[in-house]
């Protein structure tokens, strides 16, 4: 068990609907929990549509939750009141990138100016050469020399404008980093050179992560822990290396079965292993099966118990 004082995002119930007319909704994401510590990065893996980037935009306040409660330090952000009071300081200590970033950026701003903007927002320098040092240091950071302080994002590939995205993001200093999908669109040498990035400022600036993501090699590379995400629901949660070493849901050990094998040889006697998301079961509860390891309970293992 987490010690209070070491959590920083708790998150209990959360249930997310979208409306589809005037009688009719999707729900989204089902009663998820799960709490992120101050320091360690916490992945969130599965398919598309398994409600990952739901459940950030929730964290984010983008989504309102329709059901459950989201805690950041402490601070009820399901809690309209409660949110202005701390507005300016959710707003300094929490920062997203997204994995589109030609749309993430303002296309007619200058590179310099897309770093520059939340800072001057949030007034952080009271001198301009200090703001246009700072950001020079920020691009320095990401691997983006000068000269591309006066490049706008058309005039840059996909893996230099993700640069800018984080280096945007990290230059607020946040206590809480949300990435979706921030590798996504990009190259896979490009997707290892992010990575290692995510990493280094990581430990540079001691925050906590929430990393969404599909590619499990990366996950495993990268997290702390991680939580897989089937239809809405958490369906396993654990430190990395127990999920990957030891996946104990039917959903998981599918998708660690899908991740391909470099030696070709060993490739083609690996077997998949299947499992229908349909057959998900809606009113599963988690169980500890071992220390920090959770998984949800199938419907067998249930009529089993009984």
């Amino acid at each position: 068990m987490m010690e209070n004082k070491d959590i920083l995002v708790d998150v209990q119930g959360l249930t997310h609907q979208f409306p589809m007319g005037k009688k009719k909704s999707i729900k989204a994401v089902h009663h998820v929990s799960f709490q992120i510590r101050r320091d360690e990065i916490f992945s969130l893996v599965g398919e598309s549509g398994s409600g990952k980037s739901t459940v950030a935009r929730c964290l984010m306040n983008i989504y309102e939750p329709t059901e459950g409660t989201i805690r950041y330090d402490g601070i009820n952000l399901c809690d309209k009141k409660e949110r202005e009071q701390h507005k300016t300081r959710l707003q300094r200590e929490r920062q997203i990138i997204f994995q589109d970033s030609a749309s993430a950026l303002n296309q007619r701003m200058k590179t310099k100016d897309i770093v520059a903007e939340p800072l001057r927002i949030q007034h952080i320098f009271s001198e301009k050469e200090e703001l246009d040092q700072y950001v020079r240091q920020q691009l320095e950071m990401v691997g983006l020399e000068e000269n591309y302080l006066n490049r706008r994002p058309s005039e840059l590939s996909g893996g230099q404008r993700q640069r800018i995205a984080i280096a945007r993001a990290f230059g607020m200093k946040p206590r809480l980093l949300v990435a979706d999908e921030p590798i996504a669109s990009l190259d896979v040498s490009i997707q290892a050179q992010v990575i290692k990035l995510f990493q280094h400022l990581q430990e540079e600036h001691d925050c906590a992560i929430l990393f969404i993501a599909h590619d499990l090699s990366m996950v495993r590379y990268l997290s702390d822990r991680v939580g897989v995400m089937c239809k809405g629901h958490l369906v396993e949660m654990g430190e990395t290396e127990k999920i990957f070493q030891n996946p104990l849901h039917s959903y998981t050990k599918s998708l660690l079965s899908a991740i391909p094998v470099p030696d070709p040889a060993l490739e083609k006697k690996r077997s998949s292993v299947t499992y229908d998301a349909a057959s998900i079961w809606n009113t599963g509860i988690m169980v500890e099966a071992e220390e920090g390891h959770w998984v949800m309970q199938e419907e067998a293992d249930h009529e089993n118990l009984i």
